[in-house]
């Protein structure tokens, strides 16, 4: 409908600017799959993923164990998430633009929150299928790994946005500065951190 056109064309704007960029790209989504990465990666390499996946799921309430730690990967994937946190300083130069259209600033920030929980999600469902490929998590217990996780994603990807709005860092010449070199990361990590504990 007319009604959600505005959305959608600040939804395929960030798109845009995101997967265009390459350095946005790279580092605005190897943080979601990182973390996981390093804790499965010995294991693998050593052979003991096996011998622990038939040692765990002798435990009657495996299911569920399995289904929170989903959960906590995907929330730690969330608090390790650049894309909400840097939302604004990727618009740089472009920022102008985005001030002078005429569409609420909450559409354009609706359509930022959306496009960052839906990499968010795309994470969360990767590492879904390898719960169940491996550990064989599956049934509710599955989707209530999934549904936590995708839970503690939205407010920690409305912390990060804040965090941007508030100190937005868009006069950059390189690119890899409105990412890697954007304090806001960093302050989001702490307020994640805050908020858990």
């Amino acid at each position: 409908g007319t009604g959600s056109s505005p959305f959608v064309a600040c939804l395929q704007r960030e798109a845009r600017l995101f997967w265009r960029t390459p350095i946005f790209a790279l580092n605005g989504t190897i943080n979601l799959f990182l973390l996981p990465l390093f804790l499965l990666f010995p294991l693998l390499v050593k052979g003991e993923l096996k011998l622990l996946t038939t040692f765990l799921t002798g435990y009657d309430n495996f299911q569920w164990l399995a289904g929170l730690i989903l959960a906590g990967i995907s929330a730690a994937t969330a608090a390790m998430n650049q894309v909400p946190s840097t939302a604004i300083s990727r618009e740089g130069p472009l920022l102008f633009w985005s001030l002078v259209l005429p569409l609420p600033p909450r559409t354009q920030l609706l359509a930022k929150l959306t496009f960052a929980l839906s990499l968010q999600s795309l994470a969360t469902f990767v590492w879904a299928a390898v719960a169940h490929f491996v550990f064989h998590l599956s049934g509710v217990a599955l989707l209530a790994g999934i549904a936590l996780g995708l839970l503690a994603a939205w407010p920690l990807a409305q912390i990060g946005l804040m965090v941007d709005l508030t100190w937005p860092r868009t006069q950059w010449t390189d690119p890899q500065k409105a990412m890697k070199g954007n304090f806001n990361g960093f302050l989001w990590c702490i307020s994640c951190g805050w908020r858990r504990f």
